[in-house]
This record gives structure tokens, C-alpha cells and sequence, in this order.
């Protein structure tokens, strides 16, 4: 009932028709059929200042333009909203939906944030205790078979730039293996192979024929490696 008393004054010139509200029912339905999620929390952050230091780099996930995300924002899913992933400061950026022409962006309560999706990654917000750093915040699971795990921690660092006043935002990007419920940090092919030691010698013939380099930045490479790991360990 606060959901709608909020909503009815944020709406205080419309017209609802609540005669097919039942209280007994799923409100939550009723609420996000007839008001929209946009009207709901997830815009209601606070405003940020997005800076662009460089002309050669950015600190954000893939680009540095508006990106349409899927969100669960407070266990409520959210979908065709644009926003971007700010990964110096480790901060989920939403483009306000009401604000589209000068695209304001709102500054989420980001531990509110279950996961996000952007650029075909899913992106998921990791406690302290849960995360293979011990510090909480957004992971992408690059790959979640049933016998191995990969997670990414995006990283980016700035750096002044030689010969002018800007900043230039460097990768440092880490990767994490799971295997048997511990997490070990991987780079390379050899330290991945080493995490996968029971089948070295056919994971080794699989890279020659497909001519894969399963390192860091080679982010399919690896994914097809262990795709072929769990087919492995199936038969």
C-alpha cells in the first residue's frame, strides 16, 4: 500500500483505474503493469558526474557510450534501460529513462544491485566473505559449467598521460579458476592447465587443433577451453 500511496502522488495528474486491484493478490503485478518499472527505486540515485580524461581511453566496461542493460535492482528485474559500468570506480552508472535527451546518470545504491548484464556479460555483485579477493563488488562470470568456474574482475587504473594534462586508463584485469570449490587466480595457459591438471594432455591437444591462446584477454579462447573441461569430466 506505501507503493502505491508513493505512486499516486508521483502521478497526482493521471488516471488509475484500480478496480482490478485485488489485495489479495500479487500487488507487485498489479503495480508494475499499471505505473511502470520506471517508476520504481532503481531511479532513484543520486546524480554523477561522468568525466572523459582521454581521448585515446575510457574508464568503463567495452565502451564508453550508453549500453542497453537488464538489471536486478533489490531482487526486481529491470529491462530496456541504458546504463554503464564505470570499472576504475566499480560503479554501475543508469541513464535516468525520463532523461534520455541529456542522458543523466544515476548513481545506484550499488550493493542493491543483484547483477546486470551488458554487452553479452553477466555481471554479478559479490559480498566480501563469497568474492576470491575478500572485498565485495561486481564480478563477471565469464563461464559457470558444472565442474569449473571463471570469474573476471574488470580492472582499470589511470595513469597521467606523457605530454599533456589527460589521464590514460590502463587494463589490469584478473581472472579466477574454480575448481573444487577454491578459487586460484589464472593469466596464462600454463597456470590453467595447472588448475586442470587430471586432464592435461587432452586439453593440450585441443589448443593445438584449435589453435586457441587460453590467457588473459583471449576471454573465448579460455571459455571454449573450458566448455571442452566439463565435456571431459561428463563422459
Amino acid at each position: 500500500m506505501l507503493l502505491l500511496a508513493l505512486s499516486f502522488s508521483y502521478h497526482s495528474k493521471a488516471q488509475i483505474d484500480v478496480t482490478s486491484l485485488d489485495l489479495n493478490g500479487d500487488v507487485t503485478e498489479w503495480f508494475d503493469k499499471n505505473m511502470g518499472l520506471v517508476n520504481l527505486p532503481v531511479t532513484a540515485g543520486s546524480h554523477y558526474a561522468v568525466y572523459y580524461s582521454s581521448t585515446i581511453s575510457h574508464q568503463f566496461f567495452s565502451h564508453n557510450r550508453w549500453l542497453e542493460i537488464k538489471i536486478s535492482y533489490s531482487n526486481q528485474v529491470y529491462t530496456d534501460f541504458f546504463g554503464l559500468y564505470d570499472v576504475e570506480s566499480d560503479i554501475l552508472l543508469l541513464r535516468h529513462p525520463l532523461h534520455s535527451f541529456y542522458s543523466q546518470p544515476v548513481n545506484l545504491n550499488q550493493e542493491k544491485v543483484n547483477w546486470f548484464t551488458m554487452d553479452n556479460h553477466y555481471f554479478k555483485y559479490y559480498e566480501k566473505s563469497e568474492s576470491p579477493e575478500q572485498r565485495q563488488g561486481f564480478y563477471d562470470e565469464l563461464y559457470m559449467g558444472e565442474n569449473v568456474q571463471l570469474i573476471v574482475k574488470r580492472k582499470k587504473i589511470a595513469f597521467p598521460s606523457q605530454g599533456d594534462m589527460t589521464l590514460d586508463f590502463r587494463n589490469y584485469d584478473a581472472y579466477f579458476l574454480k575448481r573444487g570449490g577454491t578459487y586460484n587466480q589464472v593469466s596464462s595457459r600454463r597456470s590453467i592447465i595447472k588448475e586442470l591438471w587430471d586432464h592435461k594432455k587432452e586439453l593440450r591437444r585441443f589448443i593445438r587443433k584449435n589453435m586457441l591462446r587460453p590467457k588473459k584477454g583471449y576471454d573465448q579462447d579460455i571459455v571454449s577451453l573450458l566448455e571442452y573441461y566439463d565435456s571431459l569430466m561428463s563422459d
